[in-house]
């Protein structure tokens, strides 16, 4: 009776250190998995350094034309935009030639 006991308790206590060895392991991965998100981060931010260093000496350069870093972004939107929109209007104007090259 008392073996059966001591056999019962052994499992319980093995089932207990099988689910904090899984607790733990779980925990390693979590702790893995954000050590990678920090390095991701950190680069991403160095990036984002070299960048904004890389606008302060346009808008040094050029401080006649931009007075904010902001300045600058804006103006590379509206190029993006504007550059978008004339090959949007080329590409219109390529097919009404091949349209009346073809007609002809």
């Amino acid at each position: 009776m008392r073996r059966k006991k001591d056999a019962e308790l052994h499992k319980i206590e093995e089932e207990k250190i099988k689910e904090k060895k899984e607790e733990r392991d779980k925990g390693d991965d979590k702790s893995k998995y954000l050590e990678k998100e920090a390095i991701k981060i950190e680069t991403k931010v160095q990036f984002m350094q070299k960048f904004e260093g890389f606008l302060e000496k346009v808008r040094d350069m050029h401080s006649d034309e931009f007075g904010e870093l902001t300045d600058i972004l804006s103006r590379y939107q509206t190029l993006i935009t504007s550059n978008k929109r004339l090959k949007k209007k080329k590409e219109e104007l390529d097919r009404d030639v091949d349209y009346y090259t073809n007609k002809i």
